[in-house]
């Protein structure tokens, strides 16, 4: 399954907040062999998936699966993929599966990575988010994991030279949505903001390891 395969499965799931529609099984399915710790409180379901290579470094992708509700106007169906005019159209597509799609890969195919690669995901970020990312922190926490977050602006600004041992980072994931440059021509998304393509072209510019860049080069 290549990257865009795997985007046009995600896309597949009906994930209406806070339902997965069984999107947390394929992944853990798909990342066999990760270590996994969920939760499932108030029908929220909560996905920390971790693989450790070596001693190092812990990075971490946070994202959601969940989406709001389609809504009217569509002339296609929603859940079903289409491929138009160098688009996929879906809900979904850019928020944000697409970004899902490409850190989910980048895991699957990472090799020699200096530390440890996990993923936090949940089926609550559109809705009230009580018992999402926010719960799901606190019982890595309770688990001995320690975290760091960081807002967009501060992982643009320094994950070129960041070193934290030991520890989640937690990034906007928006960073890690897919841009026409290398592998990440396979990913195609709607409506991926200017601003997101630039910081990723910047970042890919000036050499720093950013979103699934960091386990794909060569």
């Amino acid at each position: 399954m290549n990257v865009l395969e795997l985007f046009k499965k995600l896309l597949k799931f009906k994930s209406i907040t806070p339902d997965d529609d069984g999107a947390m099984e394929f992944i853990k399915k798909y990342l066999s062999d990760f270590e996994v710790i969920e939760t499932q409180k108030e029908g929220v379901k909560n996905l920390f998936i971790y693989k450790k290579f070596s001693e190092g470094d812990h990075l971490c992708f946070a994202g959601h699966i969940d989406v709001v509700p389609p809504g009217e106007g569509w002339n296609t169906d929603p859940f079903i993929p289409t491929y138009k005019d160098d688009y996929i159209y879906a809900r979904g597509a850019q928020d944000m599966k697409s970004g899902l799609a490409a850190f989910l890969y980048a895991l699957k195919n990472a090799k020699n990575f200096k530390g440890t690669l996990s993923a936090l995901i949940t089926s609550d970020e559109e809705g009230d988010a009580i018992w999402g990312t926010k719960y799901m922190l606190e019982i890595l926490k309770e688990k001995g994991f320690k975290v760091k977050s960081l807002n967009a602006e501060e992982v643009a600004k320094e994950l070129g030279s960041l070193k934290i041992e030991n520890t989640v980072l937690l990034g906007c994931l928006s960073i890690c949505l897919p841009f026409k440059k290398g592998i990440w021509e396979e990913v195609i998304s709607s409506a991926v903001p200017p601003n997101t393509v630039e910081l990723n072209l910047k970042a890919f510019n000036k050499g720093w390891k950013i979103g699934g860049m960091l386990f794909l080069e060569q």
